[in-house]
């Protein structure tokens, strides 16, 4: 109970220094001030938020989080970190920035949380792991796909528990999924309400290759999104690289229902279906270039989280409007920064950066020097990081929390390497 409270602390303290929770355009949706299963997010975490939101207002997700990385932590850290002292268990969490996702209104790094539990599910089975790795796959829209990529993993390099591995990871994502459409229904009467996934894939292929775009409207003018190419060729007049410019900027998502001159969710996503299988068939190489060389902005974060990571873009005072804030705190990253131009930020820029390295260099060594379930282990979460930063550069951008939300796992795998030489050192001495 000790360390899940000063877990607990360390997580909810960027919040508390800073006066208010960190926060990002997306995060009214998470807030738990709406009602259930309302918007194009995942619903979990508002729906957790929800009942804290009364008595917590804005402070109800990141509270929620605190406790979350907390519980998931202490019980890792029981079961597959014996030899490690809790207090260098905090350090890891504090060097891979988690506390900066604590305590946003956001449910970023839940997809780290989902790995550990599902690694304490790997090791024994416990109901407990169980519900909270099925919450964790829920967190964000595309937590699912990366989280299906260990079953590859498990059916190539487990042996003799290659089938209950597999059976574990698919119930984890059918029971998510399903958990999700049955929310939704009862929240909206719909089972699986339009998301904004494939609308990204839209909008960043008419980004990355233009001439993508060009050729398929010249194929297919009768589409929707070519019939709106005067908007797309204003947009692009402005010669602004950003992925995600044509779903937000360029006036083409249709705000009140459907209307001939802009799409709904439904039909961008049809639309970024097909643009994307366009692209594959057509334009794969031009593609893949144009988003490998955008990975390193990934890293481009100042280390706190501020605007340049995504966050910090928008006023608490404007979310009156929305029905988020119910008090009269209104001190915002907008007014004071995340932290801007602080040396804490800097020093964290560097934390993390040398987590990263040192989990590709132990990852590496366990990878080519050690077997058993460390090395299944270590493989799991190091595919996991890689997944992860692809998979988003792939389909959703480059922005640099896309990148950090998953660090918690690089300093897992450094604190399991020690965990490994720590207990082999004491076998020894015995």
């Amino acid at each position: 109970m000790f360390w899940f409270a000063v877990l607990f602390l360390v997580g909810v303290l960027p919040a508390l220094i800073n006066g208010f929770p960190l926060y990002q355009n997306d995060s009214g949706s998470y807030s738990g001030a709406h009602a259930i299963a309302t918007g194009i997010r995942s619903v979990m975490p508002g729906l957790l938020a929800k009942p804290l939101f009364p008595l917590l207002g804005s402070w109800a997700l990141a509270f929620v989080n605190a406790a979350f990385v907390s519980l998931v932590v202490v019980r890792f850290s029981t079961v597959a970190l014996p030899h490690v002292p809790m207090g260098l268990v905090v350090l890891g969490v504090f060097a891979a920035g988690t506390p900066f996702f604590s305590s946003s209104i956001m449910p970023d790094m839940w997809i780290s949380l989902a790995y550990l539990t599902l690694l304490l599910l790997l090791i024994r089975f416990s109901w407990i792991d169980f519900t909270l790795c099925v919450i964790a796959v829920m967190g964000h829209g595309l937590n699912p796909y990366i989280f299906a990529s260990t079953l590859i993993l498990a059916i190539l390099f487990l042996r003799g528990s290659r089938g209950r591995a597999a059976k574990l990871i698919v119930t984890i994502l059918f029971s998510s999924i399903l958990l999700e459409g049955g929310i939704s229904y009862l929240g909206r009467g719909e089972l699986f309400p339009a998301k904004i996934g494939a609308a990204v894939v839209a909008s960043k292929v008419i980004n990355d290759v233009p001439e993508a775009y060009d050729r398929f409207c010249d194929r297919f003018a009768e589409e929707k999104i070519c019939r709106l190419r005067t908007k797309v060729d204003a947009r692009r007049s402005l010669r602004v690289d950003k992925f995600d410019q044509y779903l937000w900027d360029a006036d083409l998502l249709s705000r009140q229902g459907p209307q001939d001159d802009t799409l709904t969710w439904n039909e961008f996503n049809a639309a970024g279906i097909k643009l994307g299988l366009f692209v594959l068939r057509n334009y794969p190489v031009e593609y893949v270039k144009k988003s490998l060389s955008e990975f390193p902005r990934m890293f481009r974060g100042n280390g706190c989280l501020s605007e340049g990571s995504g966050y910090g873009n928008i006023l608490p005072e404007a979310w009156r409007e929305v029905g988020v804030l119910n008090t009269d705190d209104v001190r915002s990253l907008a007014r004071r920064g995340v932290y801007e131009g602080a040396t804490l930020c800097s020093v964290l820029s560097w934390l993390r950066f040398v987590t990263y390295i040192s989990a590709m260099v132990a990852a590496l060594y366990i990878l080519v020097f050690r077997s058993g379930a460390l090395r299944f282990q270590v493989l799991v979460l190091f595919a996991a990081i890689w997944v992860n930063d692809t998979g988003y550069l792939f389909t959703s951008g480059w922005v640099p929390r896309y990148h950090d939300r998953i660090l918690l796992l690089a300093a897992t795998i450094v604190l399991l390497l020690i965990n490994h030489l720590s207990g082999r050192r004491k076998h020894d001495k015995i």
